[in-house]
């Protein structure tokens, strides 16, 4: 199978939590809230996270993503382009950025760049919104929504 991806990804060995919203729907702007999301693989030219939301990959629907990488607050946009169910109520999502100027993703690069290596020299998480150790996410299963120190 060849490789399709146009940027290389970062594949995170402890997630990194982070805040998703709908953002526009068929182009109009609409205001939702948020929920926590893990990301598990980031690069220039998208992510893939977990959730126990069930979502759908239509390319109408803009998902806004805030993250907190290296110490940098990032706001990207993408649309949902795999969906893979992990297990009962945990689902897989791949997403496509858009909406990012050239001069945003070489921001982009020079972060994940600097996020490899360090994660490459370090065993520890760099700076951001990483899940703690000993916690595999940021969100909560319906069988844990009563315990406040479990996590998926």
């Amino acid at each position: 199978m060849k490789n399709r991806r146009k940027y290389f990804r970062v594949k995170l060995h402890n997630p990194l939590c982070a805040k998703m919203t709908i953002k526009y729907v068929y182009g109009k702007a609409v205001k939702t809230g948020y929920a926590n999301v893990c990301v598990n693989d980031i690069g220039p030219g998208g992510l893939k996270f977990l959730s126990n939301l069930k979502l759908q990959a239509n390319p109408n629907i803009v998902l806004e993503f805030e993250l907190n990488i290296l110490n940098t607050t990032l706001k990207v946009y993408g649309t949902i382009v795999r969906i893979e169910e992990i297990e009962p109520d945990i689902f897989g999502y791949g997403v496509e950025f858009v909406f990012i100027e050239d001069t945003f993703r070489t921001k982009l690069i020079s972060i994940f760049n600097e996020l490899a290596i360090y994660l490459k020299k370090n065993i520890k998480s760099p700076n951001g919104n990483f899940c703690k150790l000993g916690e595999a996410g940021c969100f909560k299963t319906k069988k844990q929504k009563n315990s406040d120190s479990t996590y998926v």
